[in-house]
């Protein structure tokens, strides 16, 4: 089967696990008609659609959500417990499917890297997006834009509880399932 019909098989299967859900609810009395003794057939649809289409939604609201707010939804930072140190955190919610939405993203992680050695601070990643390819990206991009920096990359086994919920966030939210390495990296950035 070609990867691009496992999601609408998955949403398939989400459907009919909740028709048989719903089918012995629909004997309850709220359901029946007093006068004709037959089930009404809007609150049913509705039901059944509305369970149905819930998980169309997400991707829907989220656009929704990208357009109304200023946050790119690229990527998540917090301060570490050291002075200095902040993680970065790549967000699954972050648009990527055009060239357009990549290129965009790219520059936003570039500006946070670059003020963050600017004030000499240090910038921890740990992603199953980090493979060594965008590593040497990242490590290129930075220096055409001034930016020295020395990486140290140590590579770990990637966790059972990313191997479950980034496929469900990406296929809720984007309609695709991405194929998850065996290891990602933690890459800790720091100012030469």
């Amino acid at each position: 089967m070609q990867k691009k019909y496992i999601p609408f098989c998955i949403w398939i299967i989400w459907s009919l696990i909740w028709l048989c859900f719903y089918y012995p609810v629909l004997r309850y009395s709220y359901f029946y008609s007093e006068y004709t003794g037959s089930v009404y057939l809007s609150s049913v649809i509705f039901i059944v659609a509305g369970t149905c289409l819930a998980p169309l939604t997400f991707r829907a609201g989220l656009k929704i959500m990208r357009r109304i707010s200023d946050n790119p939804f690229s990527f998540f930072i917090k301060k570490a417990g050291k002075k200095g140190q902040y993680i970065i955190h790549l967000s699954p919610y972050a648009d990527t499917r055009t060239h357009e939405e990549i290129s965009k993203h790219w520059s936003i992680l570039i500006e946070l890297i670059s003020n963050a050695m600017t004030h000499h601070e240090t910038v921890i990643m740990q992603s199953h997006l980090l493979t060594p390819a965008r590593i040497k990206k990242l490590k290129n991009k930075l220096e055409s834009h001034g930016v020295f920096t020395s990486f140290k990359v140590y590579r770990r086994k990637t966790t059972i509880n990313e191997k479950l919920s980034v496929p469900l966030i990406y296929l809720l939210l984007h309609w695709s399932l991405p194929l998850l390495p065996s290891e990602s990296s933690t890459v800790i950035i720091s100012a030469k």
